[in-house]
C-alpha cells in the first residue's frame, strides 16, 4: 500500500509509520500543502493522511483542489479531539485523533481504502553466508570505548578496521571490503544510516551484513519502520557477547555447523 503523509510535525509522521511498521507500506512525506499537491499525482497513493492544519492552507481546500483534478483518493484527516466536523462537502474523507490503538488504526485504513494491509515477512530473502575462521569486520562508532568493547567481544581471531564517522565508514568500506559492518546510527559528519544507504549502491557491498547499534529506543523503532535494503539487524546499547553472537548466527553459518 502507498500512503502519503501530509504533516509538518515530524513526530506525528513518525508515530504513523510506527503504527504501520509491521506492514508492507511505501510512504511519501509532505510538510505543507504545496508539497502535498506536488506529490499527489506522481506518487498515486492509496491513502492520504493529512493534518487538518497543514501549513500554507487547511486540509479541506487542499483536498478540494485534489478532487478537482479527478483524484478521489481516500483521505484520513488528523484533528484534535475537541474538534468536530459535520456536513463535510468532500467525499471519501474520514477523521482520527491521537492516541489511537494500532489495531483500530489498521482496521480504519483497510475499511476506507478497501485494501488489506499485508504484513512484512520476517527475514525474507536472507541468505546465510559461510562464517570464515577470520572475518573482516568494519566497526564504525565515534566512541573509542565502544570500538574497543566490540573487538573484545568478537575476539582476536578476526581482522578489524575502524571508522569514527559516517564519511570515514564509506571510505574505509570501499578499501577494506568487509565481511561484516557494525555501525552506530548517530555519528559526526554523516550518520551510520545514511552511510549504509550509500554503500548499498556499490555492487561489492550491497549484500554485506550490517549491524546497527544505538542507545536510543527510538532508533530501534525507526530501524524497524525504515529497514534498509540488504541483510541487517539492530542491537540496543549496552550489548552483550551473547546478543552479538545471536545476530551473527542469523547472517553466517559455520563450516562444520
Amino acid at each position: 500500500m502507498k500512503i502519503l503523509i501530509a504533516d509538518n510535525d515530524i513526530d506525528r509522521r513518525f508515530k504513523i509509520k510506527i503504527l504501520l511498521r509491521k506492514y508492507e507500506v511505501e510512504f511519501r512525506e509532505a510538510r505543507n500543502s504545496f508539497e502535498t499537491l506536488k506529490f499527489i499525482e506522481g506518487f498515486k497513493p492509496d491513502l492520504i493522511i493529512i493534518d487538518y492544519l497543514i501549513p500554507n492552507n487547511h486540509a479541506f481546500p487542499v483536498l478540494k483542489r485534489i478532487r478537482s483534478q479527478g483524484i478521489n483518493t481516500p483521505a484520513l484527516i488528523f484533528v484534535k479531539k475537541e474538534l468536530e466536523f459535520k456536513n463535510v462537502d468532500i467525499k471519501n474523507v474520514y477523521f482520527f485523533s491521537f492516541p489511537i490503538e494500532e489495531g483500530k488504526f489498521v482496521q480504519m485504513i483497510e475499511r476506507i481504502t478497501g485494501k488489506k494491509l499485508v504484513e512484512k515477512k520476517e527475514e525474507e530473502g536472507t541468505v546465510k553466508l559461510e562464517r570464515k575462521e577470520r572475518l573482516k569486520i568494519l566497526i564504525a562508532d565515534d566512541e573509542e570505548e565502544i570500538r574497543i568493547l566490540l573487538k573484545t567481544l568478537l575476539g582476536p581471531e578476526n581482522e578489524y578496521e575502524e571508522a569514527e564517522n559516517g564519511e570515514e565508514l564509506i571510505e574505509k568500506a570501499k578499501k577494506f571490503l568487509p565481511d561484516l559492518i557494525i555501525t552506530d546510527i548517530i555519528m559526526p559528519k554523516l550518520s551510520g544510516w545514511k552511510a549504509i544507504k550509500e554503500l548499498r549502491k556499490i555492487q561489492d557491498l550491497k549484500n554485506v551484513p550490517v549491524i546497527f547499534s544505538s542507545g536510543l529506543v527510538k532508533d530501534k523503532e525507526l530501524y524497524e519502520t525504515l529497514k534498509p535494503e540488504g541483510p541487517s539487524a539492530f542491537i540496543l546499547k549496552p550489548f552483550t557477547k551473547k546478543q552479538i553472537e545471536e545476530v551473527l548466527n542469523k547472517f553466517f553459518i559455520r563450516r562444520n555447523g
